[in-house]
Order: structure tokens, then C-alpha cells, then sequence
């Protein structure tokens, strides 16, 4: 039995740089583990009977086992469902039930969602998957596809971009629209993270601008982005071309200008901006026209996902849960002005000066609620909430022509993922 015991020194692959460790040592014409030898036969040349802190990489050849890098210590003290490498860090997600889900980056940054609150993982069975794509890791969360952009990220949000919502409902005087021709608009949210990856949403519904004013005008395109917005995004508004009152607008739009959301907008909740682009000078076209991906390729937000893996460049999620459907019906009142309830119209007369949010000696506000929204005024100037905003009353992105401020037929609900609405 001629099996040796081979053990390498490490301290030179640990250190380099350690005084006189020289060369690291390499010990060839070794066969490998011999452990069981006939005692009547001869072992193999170069057969090992105990191989100690050494790597067989080529045939013949052992070498010191490498080092390890320092650990990272983490102070949370329940146990570790995941780990997670991203961007030379490791988040590691504690689990003890789905309601308290703790994420974390060493030593004790807490990662959490949007509004603060931890992250929720289906620990109980497994289910806590994470891809990375485009230098940004996604988690499947289970509420919604989330995002980090940095391993010191401490803030998951949603993948994706919520779209915003347009209208056309006020106008100066100018050339853009001529008298008796109207012309539809959408508009994309467009977002750059961290890494560089711009992200558009899907279109706004069409917002339809008929000019019967009996003179050219330069449309005022209302913009809402509460709930999508970010400060430094940026609204691209598309039109398209003009078209006799009567005829239907195509939807073939095309980009008109853009507007970067900055904190006032952001904490009005929406902008109101003019549209001085002459036709001539609309530029690309919408990425959803007939003519290029079409509506059914709109970017909707991600789904929330049971798994995350990424092949070949594509990121795949798999057992996937899409946002609630919601049908939402009511009956319009019609004309409630001086009624403190119900759903219907209100209007009254008052006093408001060129480029004041103000109104002044209003006739009744009887029924009017903080957060309404004003959507249509004899004067033409743009429209303005009452008081502070976020309440749904009568405030919509879907105004009904006429001269008083009615209730729109349609209202846009906001729902979200999971248990969280």
C-alpha cells in the first residue's frame, strides 16, 4: 500500500502578500483518493489516502484550497429562509410567517416596499425567488414584481410604471388647433432608474379636443400622475393629426412635447400644460400605433409572480397573479346643485382672477367637498381643485363638454396587488 496523505499549507493562498511565502506549493502526479486499498496490491502512483485543504483542478495536479472572503455578519436574529446575492452584497430574507417578512443588507438595513412597510414573501412554501436583469435584481414579492437598482437600495419598488391619465379641457388663443377640427392625445409616463433602463408605461385613455370656439386655439392638456409619478420622470404627450369636428381622430399619435414632472407638479398631483406644436413638427411616432406594436403590446405593469428566473437575456416569471377587475357603476343624478348629496352636478357663479387658484364670493357651495375637482369653467382657464386633493368626488381625467362642472360617467380606480389596495 504505498497511498500517501497529502496536505497543502494555505496561508500563502490567503495572504499573498505575507513575508516569505513565495511560490504557492503545487504537488503533481497526483492520482487522488485511494481510501480503500487491497492490502494485496499496490496503490496507484501519486494515490492519496487522506487529501487535506487542497483542489484537484487538473488531472495530476493538487493545489492549496483557496481562501474565503470575510463573512458579512447580519444582526437579525431570526433564522434565514433566503439568500440572495446582488452587486457584491447579500440580502437575506427571515422569514417567520408573511405578515412580517424581514429583507435586509448586512448588517441591518431593512429593505421595504413603497409605503414603507416590510416586504412579504410566501416563505411558508419556499417561494422566495429573485432575478437579476439589466443590472437591477426583481424579487417576486407577494404583492408585486419588485425592484432594487443597488445593493444599497433600501426601497423595493414596483417594476414598471403606472400610466397616467389626460385630458383636454381649456385653451388660449394660437394656431395649433383651427376652428371646427379636433384632434386626440395620449400620454406616456417615461422613467430612467439608477442604471440607466428607461422605462415608458402603457398609454393614457384618448383625450378627444374638439375646437368650437370659432377661432384657432392652442389646446391645454391636463395631465394626473399621483399615483404614477415620480419627480424627474417624464410625461411624453402624443397627438394626432387633425381631423374635421366630425370625423373621428385616428389613432395613429405622435410625439407633440414632453414635460419633466418636477416636486410642485408632483405635489399638485397633476400639470396643465399648452400644446404650441404645429402639426408639421409632430415628431416619433407612439410606440403602441398600428403601425409599430400596437395597443395589445401596451407596457402594463408587471404581474406579481410565484418565481423569477432569467434566460438568454428575457426575464420569465411564472404562476403570476394580474391586478383585481373592478366594475364600477353608478346612476348620475343630473343637476344636484344646492343638494348635499348624491352623484350629479353642481355649479354656481363666483369671482376668479387671470392665474389665481382662488374663487372668490362663490354663489353656494353646498355639496362641494375638499378635493373635488373643477373640470369646466366659462372662462377657458385651466381647471383647479377645491382645496387639497386625493378625494374621489367629482375630480376625473374624463370631463363631459358643456358649460357647468358635472360628474364624470367614468372614474378611474387605482387597485393594487395582493392583500394591499
Amino acid at each position: 500500500m504505498n497511498a500517501a496523505i497529502l496536505s497543502l499549507a494555505t496561508a500563502c493562498v490567503l495572504t499573498a502578500s505575507a513575508p516569505g511565502c513565495g511560490v504557492k506549493p503545487t504537488r503533481h502526479g497526483v492520482h487522488g483518493l485511494w481510501t480503500s486499498p487491497n492490502p494485496r496490491d499496490k496503490a496507484p502512483d501519486g494515490a492519496l489516502l487522506e487529501a487535506n485543504n487542497i483542489v484537484l483542478r487538473r488531472t495530476g495536479m493538487a493545489e492549496p484550497r483557496p481562501g474565503f472572503a470575510a463573512g458579512e455578519e447580519f444582526s437579525e436574529s431570526y433564522s434565514i429562509t433566503a439568500l440572495i446575492p446582488y452587486d457584491g452584497a447579500m440580502m437575506h430574507v427571515s422569514g417567520f410567517g408573511e405578515a412580517s417578512d424581514v429583507a435586509n443588507w448586512p448588517p441591518s438595513t431593512n429593505i421595504t416596499d413603497d409605503d414603507a412597510a416590510d416586504l412579504q414573501f410566501d416563505v411558508d412554501r419556499g417561494n422566495v425567488h429573485a432575478a437579476e436583469a439589466r443590472k437591477n435584481l426583481y424579487l417576486s414579492t407577494t404583492d408585486a414584481m419588485r425592484k432594487l437598482t443597488s445593493s444599497t437600495d433600501d426601497v423595493a419598488s414596483r417594476a414598471g410604471v403606472l400610466s397616467p391619465n389626460a385630458f383636454g379641457n381649456s385653451w388660449i388663443a394660437g394656431s395649433t388647433l383651427a376652428d371646427g377640427y379636433s384632434v386626440a392625445y395620449r400620454v406616456v409616463l417615461r422613467r430612467t432608474d439608477a442604471n440607466g433602463l428607461i422605462v415608458r408605461s402603457a398609454p393614457s385613455a384618448r383625450a378627444v379636443v374638439i375646437n368650437d370656439r370659432g377661432f384657432s386655439v392652442y389646446p391645454a392638456i391636463g395631465m394626473y400622475f399621483d399615483f404614477a409619478g415620480a419627480v424627474g420622470d417624464t410625461l411624453e404627450v402624443y397627438r394626432s393629426r387633425a381631423v374635421p369636428a366630425a370625423v373621428t381622430p385616428p389613432d395613429e399619435l405622435y410625439l407633440a412635447f414632453e414635460r419633466e414632472i418636477t416636486a410642485a407638479d408632483l405635489s399638485a398631483g397633476y400639470t396643465d400644460d399648452p400644446d404650441f406644436v404645429p402639426e408639421a413638427d409632430l415628431g416619433q411616432a407612439l410606440y403602441t400605433n398600428g403601425g409599430r406594436e400596437g395597443i395589445e403590446r401596451a407596457n402594463t405593469m408587471p404581474p406579481a409572480a410565484k418565481d423569477l428566473a432569467l434566460f438568454r437575456g428575457s426575464l420569465f416569471a411564472a404562476n403570476i397573479t394580474y391586478p383585481h377587475a373592478l366594475r364600477f357603476l353608478y346612476t348620475e343624478g343630473g343637476d344636484l346643485s344646492g343638494s348635499d348629496g348624491g352623484i350629479g352636478y353642481r355649479y354656481g357663479t363666483g369671482t376668479r382672477t387671470q392665474g389665481s387658484d382662488v374663487i372668490t364670493a362663490f354663489s353656494d357651495t353646498t355639496g362641494l367637498k375638499v378635493g373635488w375637482f373643477r373640470l369646466k369653467m366659462t372662462d377657458g382657464l385651466a381647471p383647479k381643485t377645491f382645496g387639497s386633493r386625493r378625494s374621489m368626488g367629482a375630480r376625473s381625467p374624463f370631463p363631459r363638454r358643456g358649460t357647468t362642472p358635472p360628474i364624470p360617467r367614468r372614474l378611474r380606480l387605482v387597485i393594487r396587488y395582493g392583500s394591499r389596495t
